[in-house]
C-alpha cells in the first residue's frame, strides 16, 4: 500500500477488518481461479481505478503509519507500561 500499488490479497477476515477503511485493493479467494482472474482483468482494464485505489493506499499509511502519528500512542503506552510497574513494585516491597 505504501508503494501506491493497487493490489489485490485474500479475503481473509482480519485483513478485511484493517483495510476496509479505505479502498486499497480487491478481496480474493485465493483458491478461486476466477475471482483471481477476475481481480487481474479489472486491473488490466481500470487503470484510473488501479491508481486511485493505490493513491488511497498511500495516503492511508502514510497518515496511520507513520511515528509522527504513532509517536504519542507508543509513548503512552510505554508510560503506562512503567507506571504499571512501579506500582506492582512499591506493592510488592
Amino acid at each position: 500500500m505504501q508503494a501506491g500499488i493497487s493490489f489485490f490479497l485474500s479475503d481473509f477476515p482480519a485483513w478485511q477488518v484493517e483495510t476496509s477503511k479505505v479502498t486499497t485493493g480487491l478481496y480474493v479467494n485465493l483458491e478461486s481461479a476466477e475471482e483471481i482472474l477476475s481481480a487481474t482483468i479489472h486491473f488490466c482494464e481500470s487503470e484510473d481505478r488501479r491508481r486511485e485505489m493505490g493513491c488511497v493506499g498511500s495516503d492511508y499509511v502514510r497518515k496511520h503509519f507513520d511515528w509522527d502519528f504513532l509517536e504519542v500512542t507508543f509513548l503512552e503506552f510505554a508510560g503506562n507500561a512503567l507506571n504499571d510497574r512501579v506500582a506492582a513494585d512499591s506493592r510488592v516491597s
